[in-house]
């Protein structure tokens, strides 16, 4: 009563900037679970139990935004979904004999696309790990199936249980459990959040899956990365093109990952300093997309951010089968001498005459470098010292035009 809860509530009077981020969900389990508990030993505090759930409803509203986006990433998303505000919700609802499902606000409701458009068909991995964003999930899924039992969270509980073994996340995650069905409808063939600016296209291949995600953003976003316009490509369940998340923030590596030369960019070559875009971005940047199971388009303007670096920048998308991909750049340089097309992967990748491929388990990947174009690629170092990175560099010497870089794969079988 006097150390806990007087700390929590003096900092929710005195800060309120922690209701418009993942601040006060983060306290809320530890404010709701005291004040639950003091009700069976006090008389007069019920008042403030149902004022401490209902300043968290407040808080999720400011921070879910309006298409059940988030704007800090799957990882972060655990302060709702996982550990933060689903397990506060919950205490609050075995106090109150209800069910999770009638204190959830509507916020929460609204978070199915969100989990359609962030799940990875990776075998390994629950979600693509944008923003500050590891690709296990554990924490966060047994709150979201539980919430949502018609969405991709289910699919992505399941998948995770099966992979462990077990359970993950023990003690709430039994719990939940028994709300979750076994599974959940598939994927959607498309996705589209716009306001926090992410596209997800799914599709069947050969009867494998074949996830393409782009990176958008809502202006000044936390967490975010220099990434605006990367993409994930994910072709039977192994990614193909990744984006490397994050990692220990006490590592150097947390800061190089953040970086637009650590995502699949277009960046100005032959400037005195690393080219960047603004970081967080102050812009909306909302792909225009469109799609269904055979087909995939979609474009977005990429200029703002690049003040000094580009007059204009416009990156398209065309996926007219599962099994191919054409990434158009339109660009003007403000400053540079050339323009560096990168394609990040964490599968052995070469250059073999005019094309380079990329070799995982199941699929060949192959890029065709465009004439009057050179190519290398640069093995990178990561936090986890026993993997690597490989760059994909395609070097085009104009200051203007449109760069054109054509994908293609096949099963490793066919």
């Amino acid at each position: 009563a006097e150390n806990g809860i007087g700390t929590i509530n003096y900092n929710a009077w005195r800060h309120s900037y922690i209701f418009g981020c993942n601040q006060l969900a983060w306290f809320s389990p530890g404010r709701l679970l005291s004040y639950v508990i003091l009700e069976k030993h006090y008389t007069h505090i019920r008042p403030y139990t149902e004022l401490a759930y209902q300043e968290l409803l407040e808080s999720l509203e400011q921070t879910v935004l309006p298409d059940g986006g988030y704007v800090e990433g799957p990882s972060y998303f655990d302060c709702v979904g996982g550990f933060g505000a689903m397990r506060a919700l919950s205490y609050y609802a075995r106090a109150r004999e209800k069910t999770l499902f009638e204190v959830l606000p509507d916020c929460i409701r609204r978070a199915a696309d969100f989990g359609a458009a962030v799940a990875s068909t990776d075998e390994e991995s629950d979600v693509v790990p944008i923003c500050d964003c590891w690709p296990i999930a554990h924490t966060l899924l047994a709150g979201m199936a539980a919430a949502l039992p018609e969405s991709q969270w289910v699919n992505m509980y399941r998948k995770a249980l099966n992979r462990s073994g077990g359970l993950p996340n023990q003690f709430f995650a039994l719990q939940l459990d028994p709300l979750i069905p076994e599974s959940a409808p598939p994927l959607p063939a498309l996705v589209k959040l716009p306001v926090m600016g992410i596209v997800a296209s799914h599709r069947a291949w050969n009867g494998q899956p074949v996830k393409l995600f782009l990176m958008g953003n809502l202006a000044d976003a936390g967490h975010t990365h220099e990434d605006k316009g990367s993409f994930v490509l994910e072709v039977a369940g192994e990614t193909l093109a990744c984006d490397a998340g994050t990692c220990d923030y006490a590592s150097p590596f947390a800061r190089e990952y953040q970086t637009a030369q650590r995502h699949s960019m277009l960046l100005p070559t032959g400037t005195p300093e690393r080219p960047a875009p603004e970081c967080p971005l102050k812009a909306d940047i909302r792909p225009d997309a469109e799609g269904d199971e055979v087909r995939f388009h979609a474009s977005v303007e990429l200029t703002p951010g690049w003040k000094n670096y580009y007059q204009h920048w416009r990156r398209t998308w065309d996926s007219p089968s599962p099994d191919q991909l054409t990434i158009t750049d339109e660009y003007a340089l403000e400053t540079g001498d050339g323009v560096d097309f990168l394609w990040q992967t964490p599968h052995p990748a070469a250059v073999e005459g005019s094309t380079v491929r990329i070799q995982a388990q199941r699929s060949i990947l192959t890029l065709d470098i465009p004439p009057g174009c050179s190519a290398k690629v640069e093995s990178l170092p990561l936090f986890n010292s026993k993997a690597t990175q490989q760059r994909i560099v395609i070097h085009s010497p104009h200051r203007e035009g449109a760069l054109q870089i054509v994908a293609r794969w096949r099963l490793r079988d066919q």
